[in-house]
């Protein structure tokens, strides 16, 4: 790959509101980041045939990555304060995503490095605002 190819992230979002809820939905495409260099470390998507490698098609035949996102929060205005609940579930449907590979070279001595992306992930928060 080109030593000047970057790497991108679209998001594409909807919000819907009712009465006091709030949904939004979040889709996120991204390729990565696709080089970086500093002193004796590489680091670049890697772009070799072995077949021992178990990270080879993490992500399809691609480079890719992708994750769709999902919150509902409920707001009830009080007198005094505001109290807002959250669920959201980020990566909603697990897709097993690296989002960065990297090469270390240290004393010829080559170590791939993967970075996953952001799995499936359940939250909840509660706030009141005075």
């Amino acid at each position: 790959k080109p030593n000047n190819e970057f790497g991108q992230e679209v998001k594409l979002g909807a919000l819907a509101s009712y009465k006091n809820f709030h949904l939004t939905l979040t889709y996120i495409f991204g390729t990565g980041f696709s080089y970086l260099s500093s002193g004796r470390h590489m680091y670049s998507h890697i772009d070799d045939d072995d077949d021992d490698d178990d990270h080879d098609d993490i992500n399809g035949d691609s480079d890719s990555y992708q994750r769709l996102d999902r919150a509902l929060t409920y707001r009830l205005q009080l007198k005094k304060c505001t109290l807002q609940i959250s669920g959201s579930l980020l990566n909603l449907f697990d897709n097993h995503n690296v989002k960065d590979r990297y090469q270390l070279n240290e004393n010829n001595n080559l170590t791939n490095i993967y970075t996953k992306a952001t799995s499936f992930t359940p939250m909840i928060s509660a706030e009141i605002i005075f």
